[in-house]
């Protein structure tokens, strides 16, 4: 039994794994909150892997908790690499590349083993995209809603703060409301433009959407469509793929 975890710049998510199979799943916001989860799903995982997105802090503190908790369970943590199961990454220094992008490539790729765009809607929404050989040709990083929000609110005179709220309007009627529909629209147009630009260079190409705010996103991917895979624990599927083919580095300090 693996617990896989991801350390968002807004939530941990974790996932507990037999073997390959999904046994329980959540996301929460502190690290005692994700221990405790865990905990409740399983007495003792095999192991234990963390994927270091956000807070070092974070991680260290789910490290040393798990150590704790679970003495003698080996403690695992990705990295992001130069290539992983026939993957290559385009970056010229991986290291710089946010883990959780590079795992959910890995998923993505693996899983299809065709050209994948893989879309991402968290803090920061990212797009990434996979040719038929397993290159990784770029991709695109957009601040998420939350972030695009704030920012006007923190740069303009007469916007303010504004909560997202669930049900965006498409015409805003006052202030805070066309600022989150032009945030979202702005988001959605960025998203449907690389999507339909992957799918012009590969007819046989797969789309897969994770993250916690992909539901702003379906009409931009064309959810519904055979080619795409909404997948919500896409990151963490990853992580527990590269823990089966040994590419995590043993914990051993500080994240």
């Amino acid at each position: 039994m693996l617990a896989a975890i991801d350390i968002g710049n807004s939530r941990l998510k974790w996932a507990l794994f037999d073997g390959t199979a999904l046994r329980g799943a959540g996301a929460v916001t502190t690290v005692a909150d994700c221990l405790e989860a865990l905990a409740a799903e399983a007495d003792a995982p095999s192991a234990v892997a963390l994927a270091p997105t956000g807070s070092p802090e974070h991680a260290q503190a789910l490290l040393s908790g798990a150590g704790e908790r679970w003495p003698g369970v080996p403690r695992f943590v990705a990295r992001t690499r130069a290539r992983c199961a026939g993957l290559v990454n385009a970056y010229q220094d991986p290291a710089t590349m946010g883990v959780d992008r590079w795992l959910a490539m890995v998923e993505a790729w693996s899983t299809v083993r065709l050209p994948v765009c893989v879309v991402d809607a968290g803090t920061a929404v990212t797009v990434d995209a996979v040719d038929g050989a397993g290159q990784q040709l770029g991709g695109l990083i957009i601040p998420g809603q939350a972030l695009m929000m704030g920012s006007l609110a923190r740069s303009t005179a007469r916007v303010g703060a504004h909560a997202a709220t669930d049900a965006v309007p498409r015409w805003g009627r006052s202030t805070g409301a066309c600022v989150e529909a032009g945030s979202v629209a702005a988001i959605r147009g960025a998203v449907r433009e690389a999507v339909a630009g992957f799918r012009a260079d590969f007819q046989d190409g797969r789309v897969f959407l994770t993250g916690g705010d992909r539901g702003l996103l379906h009409g931009a991917v064309h959810a519904g469509d055979d080619s795409v895979t909404i997948d919500p624990v896409l990151v963490l599927r990853g992580l527990e793929r590269c823990w089966r083919l040994g590419q995590l580095d043993a914990a051993g300090g500080t994240p």
